[in-house]
């Protein structure tokens, strides 16, 4: 089974700070991260385009760290509700969890740049994507009971969508190359519609996680009311009411997200009118397997809907995916976690 999950397991992490007798899951998850990045260390001055060891290590390590990350994050810093208020306790964890989001999503694009093609297949990033919102939202439902009025509630949403906004602008980008090559390079039209398109999956698994993760918990609520003849309808507004809060912040973050990707699409319209060939030539051994990702004519600026549309069966099963990952609860078999979630 996985390591804990679950409003229970989350609730008795914060309030005895004892963790889950058994494997000891953060080891586990600190000795394969330090082994991950030194492999990737290793390899960062060779050319690799479509390889195979990479493709097996994204799916055997990369797609299960959602079943141990932020369950691991929050089972360690439980730890500390002995030492200090439920406030910090929450920052710290809030902080943490995004720090290590942070070192998996820089892991994950290193070994996506070498399974697949240097920013191209945007789809393989989703897996990061979907689980950073959905655990996040989990925690958010969990940690924060005390609804709008919490004020560790609006420090977790100002992080969140500070972080998204952050990220989908390409800024973390840009300081590591100012930091490593002392300047910033300008970027070329197949950059830009990669990031454009990374830009839409993340609102997609943003508003795809608004909707998992309250649904879920109002259907607890129902089932504990068929069970006890009693409906909270308190708490059921109070939970809509922290994610009616939350998509209205979504919403401003992706209508500037937008504008700022507006002008930078700029770019690819002028690519269009100068028919620029972002592909290799016809020649090209692996055009076949680019074409799977971009097609070719005009109206580039269209394409990041168009790989929500291309990819739609691939993110479904992904989301499905982590939302057993973030919901599972240690004592259960998988098929339970939702079941063990509301326990």
């Amino acid at each position: 089974s996985r390591p804990g999950g679950g409003a229970s397991s989350v609730q008795s992490s914060l309030s005895s700070g004892k963790q889950n007798e058994g494997l000891p899951w953060d080891a586990l998850l600190l000795g394969g991260s330090f082994i991950s990045i030194l492999v990737v260390l290793a390899d960062r001055r060779k050319s690799f385009e479509f390889s195979m060891p990479y493709l097996l290590f994204y799916n055997l390590v990369c797609l299960r760290v959602p079943d141990l990350l932020g369950h691991t994050v929050i089972e360690t810093l439980g730890n500390l509700h002995s030492h200090a208020s439920p406030a910090v306790v929450t920052t710290g964890i809030s902080f943490t969890y995004m720090i290590s989001m942070q070192v998996y999503t820089m892991l994950l694009g290193a070994v996506c740049s070498r399974m697949s093609s240097a920013s191209m297949f945007p789809r393989f990033y989703f897996v990061v994507q979907i689980y950073y919102y959905l655990f996040w939202y989990m925690m958010l439902m969990v940690m924060t009971p005390g609804g709008i009025e919490d004020k560790s509630f609006w420090l977790m949403v100002g992080l969140l969508n500070g972080n998204c906004l952050l990220s989908n602008i390409g800024i973390f980008t840009q300081l590591y190359s100012a930091v490593r090559y002392r300047t910033t390079f300008s970027e070329p039209p197949l950059k830009t519609l990669f990031d454009a398109k990374l830009a839409a999956q993340d609102q997609l698994a943003d508003v795809v996680s608004l909707l998992i993760v309250p649904a879920t918990a109002t259907s607890f609520h129902i089932c504990n009311a068929l069970s006890a003849n009693r409906f909270d309808s308190g708490a059921v507004f109070t939970l809509w009411q922290r994610f009616g809060a939350l998509l209205i912040a979504r919403l401003a973050t992706g209508v500037l997200t937008e504008e700022i990707f507006r002008r930078r699409l700029d770019v690819l319209h002028r690519a269009d009118n100068l028919e620029l060939q972002l592909l290799p030539l016809d020649g090209s051994r692996n055009r076949s397997r680019y074409l799977n990702d971009i097609c070719v004519g005009p109206k580039l600026a269209l394409e990041s809907i168009k790989n929500i549309e291309r990819c739609e069966l691939y993110f479904c099963a992904v989301a499905v995916s982590c939302a057993y990952s973030v919901f599972q609860h240690d004592d259960a078999p998988v098929r339970y976690a939702f079941v063990g979630f509301g326990t």
